[in-house]
């Protein structure tokens, strides 16, 4: 081997070894956990650098097709926004491809417009899932085979990096979900009363059970003047934190104004204040109570909730109705109130729809003649074992797959 032999063997080594040590730096930025928008700039900025070129333009795949996701060099008015359909031949393409190579088509021609000359697939195994797009070289040479393979192995770090950022992003949403979660189960929890209220001449017992981890369900009950017990069980539509944190702000509403005006007027001020502050699609049912145990009557509205089920001693059963409609939804929305004398021995089940309307494996409901039957059944017994037996009920009644709903039951018991 002469001299001259040597010196090009020498260069192309050194030109390997550049070549091998840039696609290393590269690979190590690439694998380093980067967002999915740093892994964007990064490969088409180490594409420009590399082949020293003033144009590049990377691509990713959409069910609306290619679509641009980060570029350099492109005039706006030349590169546009919007998706180009993957067709067959783009989808089939296994490595660097001259644009002028391609198939007639829309990506062809916004390539051409955009003056790319060399398109490289980012292939994984569901197919294609992106398109480095690379303009032309400052020196006017042609890309190499040796170029389009480096090229290629670009494309292979940049879809390794971009399933790893994608990984990523759904693990951080499984956490940023998971916190959302832990933050409603922790507000409902909140809304629940720690203990029975000690009432002369009555005996009160509530439980909710939310079907999925967060319910949309809540019961309460407020001490007020005079030894008054004001009794409060509500449904919002929907789940999750969203429906937890408008459960606590009606919670929030009502523990203010409880008391402090005839029930009518609270519920007419609540509805009114949920209105405006809600989307249309949330609305709250809900029933509200309150029990003056020294005269023995219970004042309530029922807004647009399961009416509550009456049982007297003597075995007739009522249903608390008189109220509105639903809170939330009709911001001039008037209330009656109800009025009824207990005597001991009757019984009032508050309930939620996750009571009457259990689905059965036959996917029949539970319904609220069954549970007329059922209280008919517990009339004798006290609020908790009466509380425990209606729940009994709806338990074996859905069997082993459990309720498709939210579970909720307030027990009022007359001594």
């Amino acid at each position: 081997m002469d001299q001259d032999e040597l010196r090009r063997a020498h260069r192309q080594l050194a030109v390997k070894t550049f070549e091998l040590r840039s696609l290393l730096d590269i690979s190590r930025e690439l694998t380093a956990g980067a967002a999915q928008q740093a892994v964007l700039e990064l490969v088409v900025t180490a594409a420009m650098g590399h082949f020293v070129v003033a144009r590049c333009a990377l691509y990713l795949a959409s069910p609306r097709g290619l679509e641009l996701a980060h570029a350099r060099g492109p005039r706006r008015e030349t590169e546009s926004d919007t998706p180009v359909a993957l067709d067959d031949g783009t989808a089939s393409l296994e490595g660097p491809t001259s644009v002028a190579e391609l198939a007639d088509g829309a990506l062809r021609r916004r390539l051409e417009q955009a003056r790319l000359v060399l398109a490289v697939p980012l292939r994984s195994n569901e197919g294609v899932l992106g398109l480095l797009a690379i303009g032309e070289r400052a020196s006017g040479l042609a890309f190499s085979e040796e170029d389009r393979e480096i090229a290629h192995a670009l494309a292979r770090q940049a879809t390794a990096a971009l399933q790893s950022a994608a990984l990523q992003r759904i693990r951080d949403e499984k956490l940023r979900q998971d916190r959302e979660l832990q933050i409603a189960r922790e507000i409902q929890r909140s809304l629940l009363p720690a203990a029975p209220p000690l009432v002369r001449g009555f005996e009160v017992a509530g439980a909710s059970r939310p079907c999925f981890e967060v319910g949309g369900d809540s019961y309460d009950w407020i001490p007020l003047a005079g030894e008054r017990l004001a009794l409060v069980v509500a449904d919002v539509a929907g789940k999750g934190t969203p429906a937890s944190l408008l459960m606590a702000t009606a919670h929030a509403f009502v523990h203010a104004l409880a008391g402090t005006a005839a029930p009518a007027l609270v519920i007419e001020r609540l509805n009114r204040f949920l209105f405006a502050r809600t989307q249309a699609s949330r609305f709250v049912t809900l029933f509200y109570a309150e029990l003056d145990p020294i005269g023995r009557r219970l004042s309530y509205v029922n807004g647009g909730h399961v009416p509550p089920f009456l049982l007297a001693r003597a075995g007739t059963l009522r249903r608390l109705s008189a109220g509105g409609p639903a809170l939330g939804l009709l911001p001039e929305a008037s209330y009656d109130t109800g009025d009824v004398a207990l005597e001991p021995g009757d019984l009032v089940a508050i309930v939620t729809d996750g009571v009457t309307e259990a689905m059965s494996p036959g996917e029949h409901e539970l319904g609220d003649e069954r549970v007329s039957e059922t209280l008919r059944r517990l009339s004798g017994v006290g609020a908790s074992a009466a509380l425990e037996g209606l729940v009994a009920v709806v338990d074996e009644w859905a069997g082993v797959r459990g309720g498709s709903d939210d579970l909720t039951a307030l027990i009022l018991k007359a001594r």
